[in-house]
């Protein structure tokens, strides 16, 4: 019958395809590949994290927890970025227009958000240079208060009437504290 002889002959085709040393071993292959990539990206990142992790506790710096939190976060993220770009390549997928991609996007989401990420970069130096900690009494961006919460973005103060300011690291950054 015709509906037989279609089926055999697909059955046959993909037999064929799989047996193919360009078909479907090779593609299994890669896709095995693929995902033995991802995990060991997965591990490899974790113990970079670690690894800063321990290496700015051993540091003499005395930087704070947020700080140490988004390098640690922010070197398994890189990492397992990377390890990504490497399995799509092995995959077969061409990535340089990826990456193209990756830096257009980048472009344009840091100059869309340019008053954040320039917030976010004076929050880094903040935390870095620590003119003041949590608890500290200062005077910043015009307002006076005890700073009771410090992010990578912005900084709050209870000031003295009971009221909550939450100033942007950027407009603290460029004035005087």
């Amino acid at each position: 019958s015709p509906s037989e002889s279609s089926v055999s002959q697909l059955w046959s085709s993909f037999t064929a395809w799989l047996t193919d040393p360009e078909g479907g071993v090779k593609w299994g292959l890669r896709i095995v590949l693929f995902f033995v990539i991802l995990f060991a990206g997965r591990v490899v990142s974790n113990i970079l994290g670690n690894v800063a992790a321990r290496g700015l506790k051993a540091s003499k710096l005395k930087t704070s927890e947020l700080l140490c939190d988004f390098f640690v976060n922010s070197t398994k993220k890189i990492a397992f970025f990377l390890s990504i770009i490497i399995a799509l390549g092995t995959i077969g997928l061409d990535i340089g227009p990826f990456l193209a991609g990756v830096g257009a996007l980048g472009f344009v989401v840091g100059f869309a958000l340019k008053d954040t990420l320039g917030n976010f970069a004076a929050g880094i130096m903040i935390l870095l240079y620590r003119p003041y900690d949590i608890g500290d009494v200062v005077t910043a961006a015009g307002e006076t208060g005890k700073v009771s919460a410090m992010s990578l973005v912005s900084t709050t103060l209870l000031l003295p009437d009971n009221q909550v300011v939450v100033i942007p690291n950027g407009s603290i950054w460029d004035g005087v504290i």
